[in-house]
């Protein structure tokens, strides 16, 4: 009776963790903006600070000399619209840009 309880607790805690783990990955979202005004070093801090304040941004990554940003956030959390609002308020203009480029 312990083993089969003890088994039952056990498989129901592997599904719950198994189910779990789809959503967090799918939660996840990678965007590439080009970044108009972002062409030179010294606007990456300004760009940088942006990103990092933004909440819901997992991580971020700027090439000053593309003009680019690869950007990847959870959308459960902001959205692209809500990342180029906040770059724009910068006075940063930016579109998304294909990110298979």
């Amino acid at each position: 009776m312990k083993a089969s309880r003890f088994l039952f607790v056990l498989l129901l805690f592997l599904l719950i963790c198994l189910g779990a783990i789809p959503d967090a990955a799918a939660a996840e979202k990678t965007i590439r903006l080009k970044i108009e005004a972002c062409d030179c070093p010294t606007t990456v801090p300004q760009v940088n600070f942006i990103l990092q304040t933004t909440p819901g941004i997992v991580k971020h990554d700027i090439n000053a000399f593309t003009r680019e940003a690869t950007v990847t956030f959870d959308d459960k959390k902001t959205s692209s619209d809500t990342i180029r609002e906040r770059l724009a308020k910068g006075g940063f203009t930016s579109e998304e840009v294909d990110i298979a480029r």
